[in-house]
């Protein structure tokens, strides 16, 4: 699976540490979708935790697809 490679790159080369773009995207998407209550963007009531985190990857991941075009 691609994951954008480091969101924040570190290091003497700047390729390591850091967490992933992908990472990064979720964590955003999460925040967003948090902000707007307990529903995601098909209007279906998100109850777990696993829930949460499965829709804002999901995203990510599309982001991610976009980001390659």
């Amino acid at each position: 699976m691609k994951d954008g490679g480091h969101a924040f790159p570190g290091g003497k080369f700047g390729t390591e540490y850091g967490m992933t773009l992908r990472d990064y995207f979720a964590g955003q998407v999460l925040a967003g979708m948090l902000s707007k209550g307990r529903w995601n963007q098909n209007n279906e009531e998100i109850r777990s935790g696993e829930d949460w985190a499965r829709a804002a990857y999901s995203i990510a991941d599309d982001m991610l697809k976009e980001r390659d075009r």
